[in-house]
């Protein structure tokens, strides 16, 4: 991959992720863990053709998918992303954050900062507070002939992000052999990039961000309204629903 479009890739998801946060915002950082804050605000879910409608630089989803797929410029993907209220964050505190860092086995003076380490322009420093134990993928109309309405679509989509749950439930240990998207430099841009049906809890634990991008397109080729759904691991349901044309994007970049 050319580093120019590396770099592209790594500041777009940097904007996606920690644009939700103002720098005029009172968070409440402990840079002496490996996860320095955590923050409570709903996630949102954007389409390529929304961010497109919205003259985002979508440089970062073309590569993902086609990597991942081959549809580089269909809109075939959904990217989760802790949603910007305009509003101050709850950012954790003292109590709530130390009660995370002791479940999550984040101990004081780690061996490396997460700012420091090549994840952190992906990820940015601050995470939810919810951690989810469950995802499951369904479309409400026929998708193909092997998946009816309503049925899991799981088997066919991936799921990506970086987390640094995966980093701590390894000792700390910062680059991985499977379940990682490499680029074409053999630089480790995601720390966790699977097919859905092979998503455990702990891929959906300390999460800034999230992507899920489909393998195959729907038979007909129509929009499909895809729900999603992530249980949280008190047992909360968060339901998410929106409309994938998975049509070809009319979208123009410099770097493409």
């Amino acid at each position: 991959m050319n580093p120019k479009h590396f770099i592209l890739l790594v500041l777009s998801l940097a904007i996606i992720t920690l644009s939700a946060v103002s720098c005029t915002e009172d968070l409440y950082l402990h840079p002496e863990h490996l996860v320095y804050g955590y923050i409570d605000r709903p996630w949102d879910v954007l389409t390529k053709s929304e961010r497109v409608s919205e003259n985002a630089n979508i440089d970062d989803l073309i590569y993902y998918s086609q990597r991942i797929s081959g549809f580089e410029k269909t809109d075939q993907l959904l990217s989760f992303y802790l949603k910007q209220t305009g509003k101050k964050p709850y950012t954790s505190g003292t109590k709530i954050y130390e009660d995370l860092c002791e479940k999550h086995g984040d101990r004081e003076k780690p061996p490396f900062s997460w700012e420091a380490s090549r994840q952190s322009a992906i990820s940015g420093n601050l995470f939810s507070i919810i951690d989810f134990s469950a995802l499951e993928v369904c479309c409400t109309e026929d998708f193909d002939a092997t998946h009816p309405a309503g049925s899991s679509v799981l088997d066919i989509l991936h799921f990506a992000t970086t987390s640094p749950n995966r980093v701590l439930r390894n000792n700390y240990q910062i680059y991985f052999d499977t379940d990682v998207l490499y680029t074409e430099d053999g630089k480790q841009l995601f720390n966790i990039c699977k097919r859905g049906i092979d998503v455990i809890p702990e891929d959906l634990s300390i999460l800034s961000f999230f992507i899920l991008s489909f393998d195959k397109l729907p038979e007909p080729l129509e929009p499909k309204h895809i729900h999603v759904c992530l249980t949280a691991d008190d047992g909360k349901v968060y339901d998410f629903e929106t409309l994938l044309t998975f049509q070809e994007l009319d979208y123009h970049s410099s770097t493409y």
